[in-house]
């Protein structure tokens, strides 16, 4: 069956499927157009809406499913699978909220270890399209030999063999790289179509659980070539086409639908991918630089945001084998990733629940199908879009949210106690604004303002009590001359220095009934 492959020419080659992807190291010129400090890679009026926080935006959404494309050769008699996707997309936004012509996307993976699944996602895509994105669920072809009898089907998991160390991994690795191919086509069939979907082509996004982690992990840090390269280094005498009429399990791509728009044929690069406990096959295919303009010097390109159980076996927190089996190659588990994106001063969160193993973060073990588990699986999809929806959106606009370690949490309800602790912050946060930055309680019950952070990167918030109409604020050098003044409001009760050299600086705090003066200190940081 081998020897077809020199017969009968695939319709497009996996070789051919990465030159027509997109690249993901293209990347803007710079975070901000310094001109009216507009976002180079998002509409002007994004950071100032709503849209994509933690709050809903929208009221009503429609949901279609639609064929994406036809797993067809045509010089073969039996044509392969079709590839589907439901697609949400905003049609009554929340009162006040301004309509942006075009909307974010966050592109939903869905998991099943590469093995089962389908384009049908529950609470996820709900949770993302009520806070402003168009959402869509993506179908990629799955199947592996999990068993390791020599059958590749989409019926059998890694839960229910009893070693999954037995399995063949040549066919998982086919798995990823068609799986790769099939994202491509989802994505291209939504920019090829911009009237039925508006979407923002500066703000694509990309995510998922389990596999659909692992998935995104693939898509966005795997080049050009690489995953067929990676291909030739673990099986350089097994030939990575095997049958090019079997297209249930070869990496040949899949066709348009006929009479569709058609896939979209330009370039597109990802802004942020999120990752919920999958883990990127193999050491070898992160460049830690990997979705970053070499021509940018500011290190504040693909955001990173992750999500992952601490006793997690099947993909590892740090640098080890999927399963844990010696016999399959070494990857970055999520922690892994975490930190090297941190590590160069790349934008990331990353959130653990320290006890959970595979699938049951914030998610108790054990619960049968039922309404209680049910509401907690609700209650995890809910608390993961907020918290995606402002770390990515505090990056669109310019300030990213970063973490410097894990935060951990036994429930999504303790992610505000965990904030405080991680930060050391006096307020309990309460969301985020619009710009992605975050929201604390007002005014708190303290005897005088405090300002901070303190040392600042360039931006120090007012929290305390004596001003609660604003106030009027001055700013001072060493040398006592008045550097900057402005009007602090109520509303955000922050002050920009970013203009600023670093050094140490007076603040003085005017308004009717109080005047307060503050030291604070501006220093560099790994993202400034």
């Amino acid at each position: 069956m081998w020897g077809l492959a020199k017969e009968i020419q695939p319709v497009t080659t996996v070789y051919q499927v990465f030159r027509l992807r997109s690249s993901a190291v293209m990347y803007t010129l710079g975070m901000w157009l310094l001109a009216g400090g507009i976002p180079l890679f998002a509409q002007a009026d994004l950071c100032g809406s709503p849209i994509m926080t933690d709050k809903p935006s929208v009221k009503e959404w429609s949901m279609t499913t639609v064929q994406v494309a036809q797993c067809v050769n045509p010089a073969c008699p039996t044509p392969g699978p079709d590839l589907r996707m439901n697609v949400y997309v905003p049609t009554v936004l929340a009162d006040n909220v301004p309509n942006p012509g075009k909307f974010p996307l966050m592109l939903l993976l869905h998991g099943g270890g590469f093995t089962t699944g389908g384009y049908t996602m529950f609470q996820w895509p709900e949770a993302f399209v009520k806070r402003g994105m168009i959402v869509a669920t993506a179908e990629y072809r799955v199947g592996w030999d999990v068993n390791g009898d020599g059958v590749v089907t989409n019926d059998e998991h890694h839960d229910s063999v009893e070693d999954p160390c037995g399995g063949d991994y040549s066919t998982m690795m086919r798995a990823v790289i068609r799986a790769v191919a099939d994202v491509d086509a989802a994505m291209r069939y939504l920019l090829g179509d911009s009237t039925t979907y508006p979407i923002d082509r500066n703000a694509l996004y990309l995510g998922g659980p389990s596999a659909g982690g692992a998935l995104a992990l693939h898509v966005a840090f795997s080049k050009p070539g690489e995953l067929q390269s990676r291909w030739e280094t673990l099986y350089g005498n097994l030939p990575l086409i095997g049958d090019p009429c079997d297209m249930r399990w070869d990496p040949i791509m899949c066709q348009p639908v006929a009479g569709s728009a058609g896939f979209y044929q330009g370039d597109y690069s990802y802004k942020g991918i999120m990752n919920c406990w999958g883990g990127l096959f193999g050491t070898e295919l992160l460049d830690p630089h990997d979705g970053v303009d070499p021509g940018n010097d500011e290190p504040d390109d693909l955001a990173f945001i992750g999500f992952y159980g601490g006793e997690d076996h099947v993909y590892p927190p740090g640098v080890g084998p999927a399963y844990e089996c010696p016999n399959y190659p070494i990857g970055y588990g999520g922690l892994a990733m975490f930190n090297l994106r941190r590590q160069y001063g790349y934008p990331a969160q990353l959130y653990t629940d320290p006890t959970a193993k595979h699938r049951h973060v914030w998610v108790q073990a054990g619960l049968p199908a039922g309404p209680e588990l049910s509401n907690q699986r609700g209650i995890r999809a809910e608390f993961i879009a907020a918290r995606t929806c402002c770390f990515f959106k505090s990056v669109m606009c310019g300030h990213p949210c970063n973490f410097e370690e894990p935060m951990a949490m036994e429930e999504p309800s303790d992610w505000g106690k965990a904030y405080m602790e991680m930060f050391n912050e006096p307020l309990l946060p309460s969301g985020c604004y619009n710009d992605g930055t975050m929201r604390f309680n007002p005014w708190s019950s303290l005897d005088e303002p405090l300002v901070y952070p303190n040392p600042s990167n360039g931006t120090v918030k007012i929290l305390g009590a004596g001003f609660p109409e604003g106030a009027d604020y001055e700013i001072f050098d060493m040398h006592g001359s008045k550097v900057e003044e402005g009007r602090m409001k109520v509303e955000g009760n922050t002050i920009d220095l970013k203009a600023l050299p670093d050094g140490m600086y007076m603040i003085r705090l005017t308004s009717p009934s109080n005047t307060y003066l503050a030291r604070v200190v501006l220093q560099p940081w790994k993202v400034r």
